[in-house]
């Protein structure tokens, strides 16, 4: 049975794999592996061990996340600056 300490170690990797599918792979990739480490060391009793990698899996999470959302919001304005430079080309250019 868990306790309370280890349910809270063993909840990153959900979001590990949707930093990973969703956000920024290259920040998903070792959280989703320190995720199912801490989980791994959590079966075997070592909570010192699977605490540190959980922290660590939370942190990457966090940062991927923000990179991830980051980068989509830079392409959605980028997006709309082009198709509005775009349409003043043409609209008073008359191509």
């Amino acid at each position: 049975m868990l306790n309370d300490e280890t349910r809270d170690t063993c909840s990153s990797i959900g979001c590990s794999v949707f930093n990973l599918i969703f956000c920024f792979f290259w920040l998903g990739i070792p959280a989703v592996i320190l995720s199912c480490r801490a989980n791994d060391n959590v079966i075997a009793g070592r909570l010192a061990e699977a605490q540190s990698d959980a922290k660590i899996a939370k942190i990457l999470n966090i940062v991927g996340i923000c990179v991830g959302s980051a980068v989509f919001i830079y392409i959605i304005i980028s997006s709309i600056i082009m198709n509005n430079l775009i349409n003043f080309h043409l609209r008073y250019h008359n191509i």
